[in-house]
């Protein structure tokens, strides 16, 4: 095909096709692409169809959630200031975001025999110390693993973690604290 005549082809889809011709053309880069469409007896494309009206409705049940939960933490917020007006700014946050936990925040506890596994492969790795098979086989699990391990970690046990990992805690001592957090969080 020679030049000039791709760029006429070009400049009709962009410029002079409406919706019907640029629908058909749509449909001829489909089917010359393999995309198969199956218009049914009525020329209708029923999984065009299904897939859109899913689509629109995962979208408002996003958009549904979200200004539920925007509802409920402006109702909290109104009854903190009712009952407890000196509570401002970043307690209020704090208080808001301890009561309102999401479903990801509010995940079963880990077991406590598995959280020390976590703590040890992540210490084991941010110390350059775990090998690199074991970084494969945890990477090929989960990519960002080490990000979900933090997400997942107590707030108490991340603190020990990170004054350990900056050397402001002994190991015989990090350990030590370990266990007794476990112990209370099992």
């Amino acid at each position: 095909m020679d030049r000039d005549r791709l760029y006429e082809i070009v400049d009709f889809i962009l410029n002079q096709a409406d919706s019907s011709e640029l629908e058909a053309v749509r449909l001829a880069l489909e089917r010359r692409l393999g995309k198969k469409v199956d218009r049914g007896r009525l020329g209708i494309d029923p999984r065009g169809m299904a897939e859109e009206a899913a689509k629109t409705m995962a979208d408002q049940l996003t958009w549904s959630s979200e200004y539920v939960r925007t509802m409920v933490r402006d109702f909290a917020a109104d009854i903190i200031r009712r009952h407890a007006p000196e509570v401002k700014g970043a307690d209020m946050e704090t208080l808001l975001d301890t009561w309102l936990e999401t479903k990801e925040e509010t995940d079963l506890k880990l077991p406590a025999d598995l959280l020390k596994t976590m703590v040890r492969q992540f210490i084991a790795y941010a110390t350059g110390v775990m090998s690199a098979s074991e970084q494969i086989a945890l990477r090929e699990e989960i990519p960002n693993w080490s990000e979900v391990y933090w997400k997942k970690f107590p707030e108490n046990i991340r603190r020990i973690t990170s004054l350990f990992l900056t050397g402001k805690l002994e190991e015989e001592r990090f350990l030590g604290y370990l266990d007794s957090l476990l112990q209370a969080e099992g």
